[in-house]
């Protein structure tokens, strides 16, 4: 009887193996499924989207009409501050910037005002005979002299674009402090040379666009430099075939062959940013032929 118990008792463990091997098997010859995880959003790399203008064949077909006959390069930015869609031609062409560099001087003494470094009730001087040789052909020796407050030379320097203001403001914030205001503020394509300023309607749009979302200085300032744009008294580009009381806060640069208008137009349905930079010989015609575009695209926003 004993030796009958040990033998079935033999016979059902090998029967467990046998079955513990077999479901082994079994589960070796399933298949591995692999499963793809979503990658988090977070660390993805994101594209940076730009929203063209509606109907930009229209805006290019008036770029051609107005501007194509200047004789030489134009570079040109237009951009709707209400639906943020930019038009772009030639953006990122440099040219002289003429008196447009002056934008960059009035934004840093604001900032310095803002920040108690600079007053503008301080009066400054300067030497005229060292004027010319360190500003080179883009100032005129003796255009102005004599002293003047940092309120009343900003108001010159960016209405009448006065440039023995800008050598007085320039030299009492110090070029260094442009060259920082540039890079901080992502104006990559350009330069304060003392010889040589230069920008492009790339950067020229994107300070206006800056300048009017109050991301240069506080309320206060923003609403003093737009308030001297505004007061321009060199009006004929950008404003000269506006309607009646359509604000243009604007700043032009004129120097040899190089003819520029840029600012923001308040217009009835929306305000917008445009820039004009020309380099041509034809300079008694440039500065027509960009108020015949600054009409163009004002009536096109009309639509």
């Amino acid at each position: 009887m004993i030796k009958f118990l040990f033998i079935l008792s033999l016979i059902a463990c090998l029967v467990l193996v046998g079955v513990y091997t077999i479901v082994s098997s079994k589960e070796k010859l399933k298949p591995t499924v692999q499963v793809s995880l979503p990658i988090p959003t977070s660390i993805t790399q994101q594209a940076v989207v730009t929203t063209p203008l509606s109907s930009t064949l229209k805006i290019k077909d008036k770029v051609k009409a107005e501007l194509g006959g200047i004789g030489g390069t134009y570079g040109v930015a237009v951009k709707d501050l209400k639906r943020n869609a930019t038009y772009h031609e030639n953006e990122h062409i440099p040219f002289e910037a003429a008196s447009l560099y002056k934008l960059w001087v009035m934004a840093v003494a604001y900032q310095q005002i803002q920040s108690g470094k600079l007053s503008e009730g301080e009066i400054l001087t300067g030497d005229a005979s060292g004027f010319s040789y360190e500003f080179g052909d883009f100032a005129t020796p003796g255009e102005s002299g004599g002293s003047y407050t940092v309120k009343d030379a900003l108001k010159q320097m960016i209405t009448v674009s006065d440039n023995y203001s800008a050598y007085l403001l320039s030299n009492k914030i110090g070029l260094s402090s442009i060259t920082d205001f540039l890079d901080k503020n992502g104006f990559r394509e350009s330069y304060i040379e003392v010889d040589n300023p230069t920008t492009t309607a790339y950067d020229v749009s994107l300070f206006f666009e800056k300048l009017y979302k109050g991301q240069l200085a506080n309320k206060t300032n923003t609403d003093k430099m737009l308030s001297l744009l505004r007061d321009q008294q060199l009006n004929g580009g950008i404003p000269k075939y506006l309607p009646e009381g359509i604000l243009v806060a604007h700043k032009t640069g004129d120097i040899n062959s190089f003819t520029h208008d840029a600012g923001i137009v308040y217009g009835t349905k929306r305000d917008y940013i445009i820039v004009v930079l020309t380099n041509s010989g034809e300079k008694k015609n440039v500065q027509e032929e960009i108020a015949n575009f600054s009409k163009a695209i004002y009536n096109y926003f009309l639509n």
